[in-house]
């Protein structure tokens, strides 16, 4: 899994110059070039025993054929313990034309935002979740 977590960003000065990386996790593995769409969901408020649809258009600019890994990476705002910044949740590899576009689609339950509690227990707690794709996102709230 890819789970970074605030605390990792702190330098020994305590400033956020620790975590610096050249580029992004999946970056620069095609000579293609893709663009993203918009991030939507079917959804704003996810439940127990609730699944949400989540879907992005990505569109291959280049003139060559290419395969890009569309990842799917979500950011718990608030939880008991430190949460990650940014958490691998789905994702997805695709084969795309010069100039084909694909819709991808992710569906999620409340059970993917779950994590190991200091009591040794997996847990989903209640708040919000922004969901990342590229430099897309949405916000979504687990009740």
């Amino acid at each position: 899994t890819y789970d970074h977590k605030r605390t990792e960003d702190m330098h020994v000065d305590f400033s956020m110059k620790a975590f610096q990386p050249d580029f992004e996790f999946g970056e620069g593995l095609s000579y293609s070039r893709f663009s993203y769409g918009a991030l939507t969901v079917s959804k704003k408020k996810l439940g127990d025993n609730e699944s949400i649809d989540v879907q992005i258009s990505v569109k291959n600019t280049s003139q060559r054929e290419g395969k890009e890994v569309v990842q799917l990476y979500y950011d718990d705002l608030f939880a008991s313990i430190t949460p990650a910044v940014k958490k691998l949740v789905r994702y997805q590899k695709i084969h795309l034309k010069p100039s084909e576009e694909k819709i991808v689609r992710f569906e999620l339950s409340k059970e993917d935002f779950s994590f190991i509690s200091k009591d040794l227990k997996r847990i989903t707690e209640e708040g919000d979740i922004i969901l990342m794709c590229k430099d897309k996102k949405q916000k979504i709230e687990i009740r």
